[in-house]
């Protein structure tokens, strides 16, 4: 029963307990590739919107190795991101928003390492500007489940 100036205003007497511990954690080890690239939305949206420049490319890039970092892996495991940034690319392609995986630039060239996703230079900087000029908080993460649908053809 909870009072206020001695009137009740709830009375919990009647009700059973109930657990507020609803809070999901994403693994660190054996997390699915679509799992992953939930995660890797939500650091990047936020990256580009708040303009952060951490991997000194630009405002807005990040390097694959610095994207491991900040998801709590080490830094050699950016060379295992291309799967997950494979369905952020895919989802983006199919639903017409920029391509959110353009930011991700290798330390070395400056651009993304898959050529499937960004055969040519220009199309790449093309889609960079785009991800950087959209306001992604407009965008509902999409559900691990939700990437799941968008694999490599």
């Amino acid at each position: 029963m909870i009072k206020f100036d001695q009137s009740v205003i709830f009375d919990l007497s009647g009700c059973a307990e109930i657990n507020m511990k609803t809070v999901r954690f994403f693994e660190q080890s054996g997390e699915r590739q679509y799992a992953r690239a939930q995660r890797i939305w939500q650091v990047l949206t936020g990256y580009v919107m708040f303009k952060q420049n951490m991997s000194e490319k630009g405002a807005g890039l990040i390097t694959y190795a610095d994207l491991a970092e900040l998801l709590g892996y080490d830094r050699r495991a950016g060379v295992t991101l291309g799967g997950p940034l494979g369905y952020i690319h895919r989802f983006c392609e199919q639903n017409d928003l920029p391509h959110l995986n353009a930011v991700v630039v290798s330390q070395e060239t400056g651009i993304a390492s898959w050529d499937e996703m960004f055969p040519d230079r220009a199309r790449h900087l093309q889609e960079q500007k785009r991800v950087k000029k959209f306001d992604w908080f407009t965008v509902r993460t999409p559900s691990a489940g939700t990437f799941k649908k968008y694999p490599a053809a």
